[in-house]
């Protein structure tokens, strides 16, 4: 197994998920062959593919934040223009001498609608105790109520070789904050990537 020196998005987050989270892991892919050494990280450039530029900075600072010894916004270096240049791009990955990138996308934003029952109590052998207990939940009805999902994609390339070598794809349900949501997903990723062993820390050892 080769140990590559460099981060992936959002890693050295808090492990444990937080149990009220909205976001989770859909799916998951790692190269076998890789593993990535957190000790021996150098610098990995970050890249939320996002229209709007505020939306870009507070989601890529919010990931560098986590690790900015490590981790660099690509807004410091690369304008919403120079975005859209492939070209471009790759100059400044090399010119930066980076040796990773993490680049986040929103996949898809779906509604779907559901019917949320209301309250039913349960039945008593007199009608007094039932008729007691239910009065209140008359004025409780059901409804329906349509959710949003947010399906965004987490991928890990190496620089040296130039590959893929971990992908992820997450749903937040009804998003917060922009903060927050990144803060989820950069929970579900770094404690996937934990768990598969793509993610060790070898001076810990």
């Amino acid at each position: 197994m080769k140990s590559l020196s460099f981060f992936s998005l959002i890693l050295l987050s808090t492990l444990l998920l937080v149990s009220c989270s909205s976001t989770s892991l859909i799916s998951s892919w790692r190269d076998p062959g890789t593993t990535i050494d957190k000790s021996k990280l150098t610098k990995v450039l970050v890249i939320c593919l996002v229209k709007d530029e505020t939306t870009r900075r507070v989601g890529e600072d919010e990931i560098v934040k986590r690790n900015p010894s490590v981790l660099v916004a690509s807004y410091n270096v690369l304008t919403s223009s120079v975005l859209r240049d492939t070209a471009a791009v790759d100059k400044a990955i090399y010119q930066g001498s980076y040796d990773g990138i993490v680049i986040m996308r929103l996949v898809s934003k779906e509604q779907a609608t559901s019917y949320v029952q209301g309250s039913y109590p349960s039945y008593y052998y007199g009608w007094g105790g039932y008729y007691g207990y239910a009065a209140p939940y008359y004025y409780d009805p059901g409804y329906y109520q349509t959710d949003q999902y947010y399906n965004v994609e987490t991928n890990v390339y190496s620089i040296h070789p130039d590959k893929l070598i971990w992908t992820g794809l997450t749903q937040s349900v009804n998003p917060g904050s922009i903060q927050t949501t990144i803060g989820e997903i950069a929970n579900a990723v770094t404690y996937q990537m934990k768990k598969e062993g793509f993610l060790v820390d070898s001076a810990k050892k």
